[in-house]
């Protein structure tokens, strides 16, 4: 009887101990999961000033496409009178 009371506590020690490994597995998985997402996090700074840097760049560019069509527009209007006075049409 004794005996068999000694080898079922180590049988649930044993299932015990795979139990918390497993416990530890995960919690490692866990930790390299959030250092990744730190990671992730520690770049938004710059990711920030990057996308700043870049509508910027938008705003720079629509204007000098706006000033382009413009000058298109009005060039494109003078252009008939042009080749009519000239006689090129």
């Amino acid at each position: 009887m004794k005996e068999a009371t000694e080898q079922l506590i180590l049988t649930e020690l044993r299932r015990l101990g795979i139990l918390m490994e497993e416990g530890l597995g995960r919690q490692d998985a866990m930790l390299e999961a959030m250092a990744l997402a730190l990671e992730h996090v520690r770049h938004i700074p710059a990711m920030r000033e990057d996308l700043a840097e870049v509508k910027q760049d938008i705003k720079t560019i629509k204007a000098a496409v706006t000033d382009t069509n413009r000058e298109l527009h009005s060039t494109g209007r003078r252009t008939p009178r042009t080749r009519t006075h000239t006689g090129l049409t």
